[in-house]
């Protein structure tokens, strides 16, 4: 989920329910206004039944990327909600599709960092995880760029931060398969340089939020080795 300035609400889009033995994927939105949450669309209409997506606040709105229904279909869309409804926003091409993507929001240049994720595992069932991905793509406007250079290793449920003070994003943390990152790597519109270690263990999965001023939370994740 994510926060939504102009409605002052929280917004949560689909993701895993209550089913069988891993749960059912679901395709409806929520808001949380601080005291209750209120259902405003039942679902699946777009962007569809997913989980594993990013969302994060982008000026004043929401924007909604990627995600997965089991290890079948993939996305690498781009989507944002106006307070009723969901709209496509992203021309092709576009990113692999892919879940657990590490995202981040640039406010001076408005626009938005993907870095890896996980794709599709054409090796395996439908009840696999994905692959590891190692690219980087910007989205300005309607359309993408994909980021060249070394960077990152393979990550999927990595973090991403917009630092303002440096106008560079970070990527950091992550699961590179078969052992979590403690890695932080920054981009700063030209090339990619490896930053002193975050001073965390080494996770995958954590929780990030970031406020308007730049500061960052980032909260729990998994260190369990394994893909």
């Amino acid at each position: 989920m994510a926060y939504d300035p102009v409605r002052q609400v929280l917004i949560l889009y689909g993701g895993h329910v209550q089913g069988r033995e891993e749960g059912d994927i679901s395709g409806d939105t929520w808001t949380w206004d601080g005291t209750d949450w209120k259902q405003i669309e039942i679902g699946p209409g777009p962007p569809g039944k997913r989980a594993g997506h990013s969302m994060v606040t982008s000026g004043s709105q929401v924007t909604l990327f990627g995600g997965y229904y089991a290890n079948v279909d993939y996305h690498g869309d781009a989507w944002t909600h106006d307070g009723k409804a969901w709209s496509r926003v992203d021309d092709a091409p576009r990113p692999a599709g892919r879940g657990n993507s590490a995202v981040a929001w640039n406010p001076t240049e408005s626009s938005l960092l993907v870095f890896g994720g996980s794709g599709l595992n054409a090796t395996a069932g439908p009840g696999a995880a994905g692959t590891p991905l190692a690219d980087a793509w910007l989205l300005r406007g309607a359309t993408w760029t994909e980021l060249k250079g070394q960077g990152p290793a393979a990550l999927t449920s990595a973090n991403a931060i917009w630092d303002q003070k440096r106008n560079r994003w970070i990527v950091l943390l992550g699961m590179s398969c078969p052992n979590p990152s403690e890695a932080a790597w920054g981009w700063d519109g030209t090339a990619w340089s490896k930053l002193a270690r975050p001073g965390m263990a080494a996770r995958w999965g954590a929780a990030v939020a970031q406020a308007p001023d730049g500061r960052a939370l980032l909260f729990g994740g998994s260190d369990q080795s394994g893909c």
